[in-house]
């Protein structure tokens, strides 16, 4: 008996490792776009899966006849499909509103993020850079004019304009190394904020996966890959505030698509020396899916923008009535800045369990302030102003 039992013990190994199968497919949306993070799992069971970014998804499922699949990702409906071990299925979603009653927390998913997605898609943005705020813990102020990056604050760290948080668009890098206004500056005006699908973050102390500017967090903005109907916005406000958007899509085929996207914004802003800022956006996104299931995605943007800023004033000189608190020493403080960007992604997915992704990019920035920080104290005829520049 003893001489039997390691056989005995092998053979239920085997039998055991037979008893269960393997089921794989694609999940796309009713636009026929793939569906990354579908969390799908087993009826009645307790295994589970999420799809790749190109759609893709393989579960193990017990090897005895047929089971039901659920399928359940944020934005669509829930679905239920039998499947047969051994087969490969091709499921699709239909989308829906998102609803905040209808949320589930489900292991092993950026949980946070999830809630920003529905933040994000519920509630209106001034900007890209008011974007940043969805991130929790995450504020941000503005100084020296609407045209320059943001101050962002993070968990106790003042960032400056993005020292110690990496910032990505599509994973292309926004803050500029050894920038002449402050290391890591990162100006996110050149993204179109009606363009944003959702953003991915991380909180804590360097992230060795995310590398250099990733001290305090890091955040990374989704654009929409393909657009389904066109948007004309137009906002007026205080300060003589005017926006206008356009947004339309060119290609809305199910393997092709192309969009092309504007923005038009001015502001005074509420000092005696008016801003007179104003900016413009434009944005194109082509995407074409082949035979195999490979995606190519081609982005171009450009983005200009200039504009007056009151800077800092001395407190005597409003005490004595000089200026009020909303007038100025130096009005020719200002600055203009431009970005172009030409970014291409290459997606394949050589099996269920993987995704290779290729990603080239170029960018042409530049980049001009004018401070003053001293007013008269050096120069008392022409004033010491400083111009800070760059072009890269």
């Amino acid at each position: 008996m003893k001489l039997l039992s390691p056989v005995f013990f092998f053979f239920a190994i085997a039998m055991g490792s037979t008893l269960s199968a393997q089921v794989a497919g694609r999940i796309k949306s009713d636009t026929g776009q793939p569906v990354e993070g579908v969390y799908i799992t087993i009826k009645d069971q307790s295994n589970y899966t999420f799809t790749n970014a190109l759609g893709r998804f393989q579960i193990d499922v017990p090897e005895s006849g047929s089971h039901v699949l659920i399928f359940n990702a944020l934005g669509y409906s829930l679905k239920e499909v039998e499947v047969t071990d051994g087969q490969s299925y091709d499921v699709e979603l239909e989308g829906k509103p998102i609803l905040v009653e209808e949320v589930d927390i489900i292991p092993k998913t950026a949980n946070l993020e999830t809630l920003s997605k529905i933040d994000l898609s519920n509630s209106t943005v001034r900007g890209s850079q008011d974007v940043l705020q969805r991130v929790p813990g995450l504020f941000i102020g503005q100084h020296a004019g609407g045209g320059k990056a943001e101050q962002i604050f993070l968990r106790g760290f003042d960032i400056d304009h993005g020292t110690d948080l990496l910032i990505t668009v599509d994973g292309m890098p926004v803050n500029m190394v050894s920038h002449s206004h402050g290391q890591g500056y990162a100006d996110l005006h050149f993204v179109i904020p009606e363009t944003i699908e959702g953003i991915q973050f991380g909180k804590g102390s360097y992230d060795a996966e995310k590398g250099n500017f990733a001290t305090a967090g890091h955040v990374n903005y989704q654009l929409q890959n393909r657009l389904e109907k066109a948007l004309v916005k137009v906002e007026a406000g205080m300060f003589n505030h005017r926006r206008i958007v356009a947004m339309s899509p060119i290609i809305s085929k199910e393997k092709t698509s192309l969009y092309l996207a504007s923005e038009y914004r001015i502001f005074d802003g509420p000092f005696e020396n008016e801003q007179n800022f104003q900016s413009f956006n434009a944005m194109a996104r082509f995407q074409h899916q082949t035979s195999s299931g490979a995606i190519w995605r081609l982005t171009a943007s450009h983005f200009t923008s200039d504009w007056f800023a009151s800077g800092q004033i001395p407190v005597r000189a409003v005490e004595n009535g000089t200026i009020d608190r909303f007038g100025t020493i130096d009005p020719t403080e200002g600055g203009q800045t431009s970005r172009s960007n030409i970014q291409l992604h290459h997606l394949i997915s050589p099996s269920a369990k993987s995704v290779i992704s290729t990603h080239v990019y170029a960018t042409d920035y530049r980049f001009r302030l004018h401070s003053n920080f001293t007013f008269f104290a050096n120069d008392s005829i022409n004033g010491d102003r400083i111009r800070q520049k760059e072009r890269r």
